[in-house]
């Protein structure tokens, strides 16, 4: 077939493309629509036909369980040492540069308390909630759709939740907790190197939700 380039020939082209996904798609859902009305009555099966379904990719990932998880140990490791590495940089330059006569660490609380701080209402979480997308992260509780739904009662819990955060000088320990998922920098780089990763944290809905206002104060 002679390849013309022409901005036509590229349009039909990606027209006969789209045609020919959709009725894939469609012949794949009606395959399964009907596999599931077959073992109607049989509860056992059924969900065994809905489970194979969700999770599809399981049995192709399965073999490499064993050598995914070493490679994400490989790469925690390294992420961690490299936060431990940049605090303890900063700290040394810090104790240089500071008249405090003892070393400062990042790993005690902090000296400065709040004494005072504007209590965190309703109405400001409810914006929050209000300008934020809908997608919501693997960690969440309750889905990003629900808190956005149920604005007015969740608004409520997580402004409560704000301020005992600040009247207690503590911060939830599953709030502090991220996924991490790992981006290669750009192409082309050795992607067995861990430094060729770069870190993306995905923290839960209701944790980013309230270290808005923890942010602004600090």
């Amino acid at each position: 077939m002679e390849v013309t380039r022409a901005e036509i020939d590229r349009v039909a082209y990606r027209e006969a493309c789209r045609k020919a996904n959709s009725l894939i798609n469609a012949t794949r859902n009606q395959h399964r629509y009907q596999h599931i009305m077959e073992l109607n009555g049989d509860p056992r099966r059924t969900w065994s036909a809905v489970k194979v379904l969700l999770h599809g990719e399981s049995a192709q990932n399965y073999g490499k369980t064993a050598e995914n998880a070493a490679f994400c140990n490989t790469l925690s490791t390294f992420f961690v040492n490299k936060v431990r590495n940049i605090k303890s940089t900063i700290a040394s330059v810090l104790t240089q540069t500071c008249r405090h006569a003892e070393p400062l660490s990042w790993d005690v609380p902090c000296r400065r308390l709040l004494i005072t701080f504007a209590p965190v209402m309703a109405d400001e979480v409810r914006r929050v909630l209000r300008s934020m997308p809908s997608k919501s992260s693997p960690l969440d509780f309750v889905p990003t759709s629900l808190l956005k739904a149920c604005a007015g009662v969740f608004s409520e819990i997580i402004a409560n939740l704000a301020n005992l955060t600040f009247q207690n000088g503590s911060f939830p320990t599953r709030f502090r907790t991220a996924q991490i998922t790992p981006l290669l920098k750009q192409q082309g780089l050795e992607v067995t190197d861990p430094s060729s990763y770069r870190p993306i944290s995905n923290l839960n809905t209701t944790s980013q939700i309230t270290q808005v206002r923890q942010i602004d104060v600090n």
